[in-house]
């Protein structure tokens, strides 16, 4: 099974706000699993480390 990665985590990883990562989920840039109305998504981890792997780093 697959590692997956609540909301919280996955800003703290990236750097970035809750909404900004919901709009990398609808883009299709961070693979993820909606688990219904009110459980809300999760993120698969692998998903969020190739993300910050392909990042250009070079302008920070």
């Amino acid at each position: 099974m697959r590692e997956t990665l609540t909301i919280g985590p996955v800003t703290k990883l990236i750097g970035c706000s809750r909404s900004f990562v919901y709009r990398l989920a609808r883009e299709g840039k961070l693979e993820h699993l909606k688990l219904g109305d009110r459980q809300g998504i999760r993120f698969y981890k692998a998903s969020v480390l190739e993300y910050l792997q392909s990042r250009d780093w070079s302008n920070i």
